[in-house]
């Protein structure tokens, strides 16, 4: 039985300029790392729209408002934006022998399709999925509960806007 500091989790967030993988863009992929032990990292990486979409109501939400505003934040394009997510990965991997529980807030729902609609159009699906045992596991969740375990522990900290 695995005790609780001897699990690792990913949480992931996306994002995105709407609820269509194929038509509307990726627009910020945030992650946070934690063994429960009061070791934890974060990734947080604004993407550029591309040829996607960006609706009003899901701007506001990550405070988006044009191309250029977006860019001059940091924007990656999408593959560049995958590339950092997958070495960031792959070195959390390292500092777990190798286990991770990959969650993500939206599961499911939003936040799988997304992820796996870019990596399939950069063709980096194999990079993140066709190695989960090395790198991260099928195991999907809703992250809410295990984000309000992490602020409760301290371990993340809740900044809007950021």
């Amino acid at each position: 039985m695995m005790k609780r500091g001897d699990r690792t989790i990913v949480a992931i967030d996306l994002e995105t300029g709407g609820f269509n993988p194929v038509t509307d863009a990726l627009l910020m992929i945030g992650c946070y790392w934690t063994d429960f032990r009061g070791n934890a990292r974060g990734l947080l990486t604004r993407v550029s729209r591309g040829e996607k979409r960006v609706k009003s109501e899901a701007a506001a939400i990550c405070g988006y408002i044009d191309d250029e505003q977006w860019d001059g934040l940091g924007a990656l394009p999408v593959g560049p934006a995958l590339d950092r997510l997958i070495c960031w990965l792959q070195g959390m991997s390292g500092l777990t022998g190798g286990t991770l529980e990959l969650v993500a807030h939206n599961g499911e729902g939003v936040d799988r399709p997304f992820l796996e609609q870019a990596l399939r159009e950069q063709g980096l699906m194999e990079e993140v999925f066709g190695e989960h045992q090395r790198l991260v596991s099928y195991s999907w969740h809703d992250s809410m509960m295990t984000m309000r375990a992490c602020q409760a522990a301290g371990l993340v900290s809740v900044e809007y806007g950021a």
